[in-house]
Parts: C-alpha cells; structure tokens; sequence
C-alpha cells in the first residue's frame, strides 16, 4: 500500500489538495473545491465548477452511504514534491498555508493516464474513489467516491491494473 494526503489550503481561495503517492519522485496531485465525502456531517452538496471558492449548487448526495456516490468536478494540477504527503505550514512565494486535513494509505486498483481507481483508508476519508479525467479538458477531472465497491462506478472492465 502506498500513502495519500489531503491538505487544506488556503491560497488563492480555500480548496483541499489530494496526493497519491507512486514510485516516482514527484506525487500525482489533484485540486478539490470542497473535502471527500465522508465527513462526519450531514449530507453534503456538490460543487460548483472550480475556481469559485464555494461548495454549493442544488444536487444533494450523501456521502459514505455507499449506495449515492460524492461526486465533484476536480483539477489535475502539476505533480508536487514528495515532502508534501508530511509537510504543513506556509508555502513558498506567499502561496498560503497547507493543513493535513486527512493522511493513510491506500490501495492502487487502476492507475492509468486518465483514469484512477483507489481505496482510501484515512482516519477521516475511508472508501472508494475514481479519478477520471473529461475529455474535454486535460486538467479536469471527475472524483467520485463510494463507501463500497458496489454500482455502476465499478462495473468497468479496466485491464490496466497498478503495479
């Protein structure tokens, strides 16, 4: 199992960012406007498009129930350091201030150029996740979590699978 981290970060408007840690030296990173379900609060919503600073629109999901997936539009952003799975405190050039928001290990299921599927098991965030890039944009990304491998997310037939 490999490790993941999720920081909190504060610039230039308040996101979290997901790393998944890999053999390389450099950690694949992802930019979510609002935390994984999986919260210990009540249902939450889905996000707006990116770039707002806000985690409202209209559809409800409940996370972590298993049968409704949290789903929220994600941006690939560039590889980041290793030191980041671990670090908190200020980032360098005035770009704000980076809190462990959740950290564990998971399980790679799928990891392919557009497509990840993962088990987190975090002390906050524990369950199924996919990352599937949209083909309309290289940076945007669809993360979708489950509490259990069970539904259409999971029925696709991937033969790639992580080493």
């Amino acid at each position: 199992m490999a490790r993941f981290t999720i920081l909190e970060h504060d610039h230039p408007h308040l996101h979290w960012d997901l790393f998944l840690e890999t053999a390389g030296e450099r950690v694949p990173t992802w930019r979510l406007p609002c935390p994984p379900g999986g919260l210990e609060v009540p249902p939450k919503q889905i996000p707006a498009p990116l770039g707002t600073g806000s985690c409202t629109t209209t559809t409800q999901v409940q996370p972590g129930r298993g049968e409704v997936p949290f789903r929220m539009p994600v941006e690939r952003i560039a590889d980041h350091r290793r030191l980041y799975l671990d670090y908190e405190g200020p980032v360098s050039a005035n770009r704000g201030i980076v809190r462990i928001w959740d950290t564990g290990l998971y399980i790679p299921l799928v990891c392919e150029e557009n497509y990840w599927e993962v088990r987190l098991e975090g002390s906050r965030v524990r369950g199924f996740v996919a990352l599937s890039r949209q083909e309309t944009a290289e940076k945007e990304w669809i993360f979708t979590m489950m509490a259990e491998k069970s539904g259409s997310l999971w029925e696709r037939d991937v033969p790639k699978k992580c080493e």
